[in-house]
Parts: structure tokens; C-alpha cells; sequence
């Protein structure tokens, strides 16, 4: 009875092993992400090429260097190696724009209802430590719920990072030369 376990096992593996060769890279495929091809959504930030966050679609690539098109007339050529943050977009999800929505209608509420107990403090009739607690964290639940129902219908767009980069930069300021620490999220 133990030789049908060790029979099964060194099968599989016999089988499964030109699957796995199957798997491997072609010799000449050096290109890095090879699974970004044309046709691929994806945001990037190439300081010289694309200094601000550009959002297009792969039209071609070429080795290492992409080329995105936001629209017919307008494309950038960016390597690889100088791209500082590279997202592909995982599609329009409805849960991504209920988190989405959630978090700024709670925001928005919150700002609300501080402005609105500021308004309030002036009243007589009103108490202001309870208030100024209160009403912001009634307005933010109702903005809250208001962005969750409008992020539903409105949905967003998933990202999934694959290059971000730390930038350091140097700059002359009044008494010598200052330093700059840049971290992108």
C-alpha cells in the first residue's frame, strides 16, 4: 500500500515537469514585466518624460521602452528604467468606489459639521463642548453614507502598483543647498 503513494507522486512529477519547462522565459525575452503588454491601462510618472501622474494605454512596446497614448495625438515614450511609479489598472470595480466614496463623503461631512457647530456656538439654546463634538460625527456618518451610495453607482478604478520609486533632490536655498526627500503613494 505505500508503493501506490510513491508510484503517484513520482508520476505527477514526471507529467508536471514539461508544464513547468513550458512556463519558463524564451532565451530572449529580457524585457521586465512582460505581462504589460499593448492595450494594458496603466498610470505612470517619468521625470523628463512624464512629470505628472499620465494616464493612457499601451499602444506599443519595444525591449524595455513603453509607449502610452492618451488619445490619438497625445504620447509619451517612456523607458522602464526611468519610470518612477508604474500602476496597471485592474478594471472599474463598484466596492472600489464605495471605499472611495465612504472616505470623502466622511471627510466632507466632518468638515461640514464643524463649520456648522462653528455657526451654532453663537446660539444661546445650543451647547457648544457637546456640539462641537457631536455634529461633526453625525454630518460625517451621513456623508458617509451618502459617498458609499453615490460611490456604488458611480463605481472606480483598481490599481495595482508595480515601480515606485524615492526621490532625493538637492536645491539651492538662501544659506546653501537643501535636501529634498520625495516619497510617492
Amino acid at each position: 500500500m505505500r508503493l501506490l503513494p510513491l508510484l503517484a507522486c513520482v508520476t505527477g512529477l514526471a507529467l508536471g515537469s514539461d508544464r513547468a519547462a513550458a512556463q519558463e522565459a524564451p532565451a530572449g525575452a529580457s524585457a521586465p514585466y512582460p505581462d504589460i503588454r499593448p492595450g494594458s491601462r496603466v498610470r505612470i510618472i517619468a521625470p523628463g518624460v512624464a512629470d505628472r501622474r499620465y494616464v493612457g494605454t499601451i499602444v506599443e512596446r519595444h525591449g524595455d521602452t513603453l509607449v502610452v497614448a492618451r488619445g490619438p495625438d497625445s504620447h509619451v515614450r517612456a523607458p522602464v528604467t526611468a519610470l518612477s511609479l508604474l500602476e496597471v489598472s485592474r478594471g472599474r470595480s463598484r466596492a472600489q468606489g464605495v471605499k472611495r466614496g465612504i472616505v470623502a463623503g466622511a471627510l466632507g461631512g466632518a468638515g461640514t459639521g464643524v463649520l456648522m457647530a462653528a455657526v451654532h456656538c453663537g446660539d444661546e439654546n445650543f451647547k457648544c463642548p457637546q456640539g462641537l463634538i457631536a455634529i461633526p460625527a453625525y454630518v460625517s456618518v451621513g456623508g458617509a453614507i451618502w459617498g458609499a451610495a453615490i460611490g456604488a453607482v458611480v463605481g472606480g478604478e483598481g490599481w495595482e502598483t508595480r515601480i515606485r520609486t524615492v526621490g532625493v533632490s538637492f536645491r539651492p536655498v538662501s544659506r546653501g543647498v537643501g535636501m529634498a526627500l520625495a516619497l510617492r503613494y
